[in-house]
């Protein structure tokens, strides 16, 4: 499931609403106060109907969009528009051979737990789904 972080990354970082955002995810090791940011990570999963032989996990994906408040909502709104539009419905390539993934549906937006009073920023929680064998 970890291996669909570089997709939804690359996948991101190429919208133009997002030009310019530092694009980094929860395994990148790097200063993560640059703004605006999109913050990508897998903060677990849960399990759907499988198989005897097969277990469905369904992992959540966070991307935390943050940018400075003077820079105001327009390019935060812009970029939880455009995330949106990106991945909802969209259906991860196979990776490394591994498995099929199930399109990723918007579960939803939060505000982050923490946030720098510096700062404004939204959550937007997707998940999909894979069959382990």
């Amino acid at each position: 499931m970890l291996a669909l972080d570089p997709l939804i990354k690359q996948r991101l970082a190429a919208l133009p609403a997002l030009t310019g955002w530092k694009a980094r995810s929860f395994f990148d090791l790097e200063d993560r106060s640059e703004q605006p940011a999109m913050s990508l990570r897998c903060p677990g999963a849960t399990l759907g109907k499988g198989s005897k032989s097969a277990a469905m996990v369904q992992p959540v994906w966070r991307i935390t969009l943050t940018v400075e408040r003077k820079a105001g909502i327009a390019p935060l709104d812009a970029a939880i528009e455009a995330v949106i539009g990106s991945l909802q419905g969209w259906r991860p390539e196979v990776v490394q051979g591994q498995r099929g993934w199930e399109p990723l549906q918007l579960e939803g937006i939060t505000e982050p737990e923490t946030l720098d009073g510096g700062l404004l920023g939204y959550q937007l929680s997707f998940s999909t789904g894979g069959l382990y064998q």
